[in-house]
């Protein structure tokens, strides 16, 4: 799924992507985002969360990226 991810980010510049480690968060952390299985891809509007995708393929993780420009 990385690839995938790195290809998309590549293809839509103007969009920010992100990639985090959750070993690097806190359990409180993880909650707070939702965060229940890996992947997990977070789209954010204006600083709060409109959508978010759990595990996926590269093709979703693509029309997740186009359902939410």
């Amino acid at each position: 799924m990385f690839s995938a991810f790195e290809q998309i980010s590549h293809a839509t510049p103007h969009i920010a992507f992100y990639r985090m480690d959750v070993r690097k968060l806190s359990d409180e952390e993880i909650a707070k985002l939702g965060i229940v299985a890996m992947p997990t891809f977070m789209a954010f509007r204006d600083g709060r969360k409109v959508r978010d995708l759990v595990g996926g393929s590269p093709e979703g993780l693509e029309g997740f990226v186009l359902g939410v420009l």
